[in-house]
């Protein structure tokens, strides 16, 4: 009987990492060359020619649910172009010239940095560079899962990897507690 219970309790306690690791979205952020008036986004300056990428899609646009975290991992330095995630902005400026109010997460600007965000309102809103226009995209948050379209893929990797670990530690743990309590 106790083995049962524990068989129960890992079949729930899987059910619930299954669920938080589907809401978590992680995107890959690198600054790439582009060429004006073809690959980079409309608005972004001839002279500097780069833009951000998300999971090596240029301008990709992001669609995510209300409740869902995104990761954004910066895989670049980009000292004069920080990375940030914004409200209440307008295509193609994607976050250019933004105000502290408006800003959801503190500028990225080194390798290995990252910011997260977790919308409570559906909307329109855009990640891309702070200080220049055209480097960036649109984020679009629905009400609903269900509602989500067609924009690039997000990597679960991090976390799923990250839960497949806990999740082996909890079902060593049952098991073994169902073999001592036999």
């Amino acid at each position: 009987m106790a083995y049962l219970l524990n068989l129960l309790s890992f079949l729930l306690v899987v059910t619930l990492f299954s669920h938080i690791s589907a809401s978590d979205s992680l995107y890959l952020v690198t600054f790439v060359p582009c060429n004006a008036n073809s690959t980079c986004p409309q608005g972004n300056p001839a002279n500097i020619s780069q833009t951000f990428a998300l999971n090596g899609t240029l301008n990709g646009n992001v669609t995510a649910s209300v409740g869902e975290k995104i990761t954004f991992i910066l895989r670049t330095d980009v000292p004069e172009d920080p990375f940030i995630v914004c409200q209440l902005s307008k295509e193609p400026d994607f976050c250019s010239g933004i105000g502290f109010n408006n800003q959801f997460n503190t500028p990225i600007n080194s390798t290995n940095h990252t910011t997260s965000v977790i919308f409570t309102k559906p909307g329109i809103y855009y990640y891309g560079s702070l200080k220049n226009p055209g480097m960036g995209g649109r984020i679009t948050v629905f009400a609903s899962l269900n509602t989500k379209s067609g924009s690039i893929t997000a990597t679960n990797t991090g976390v799923h990897n990250q839960f497949s670990t806990t999740m082996l530690l909890i079902t060593i743990i049952s098991l073994f507690g169902g073999i001592i309590s036999n």
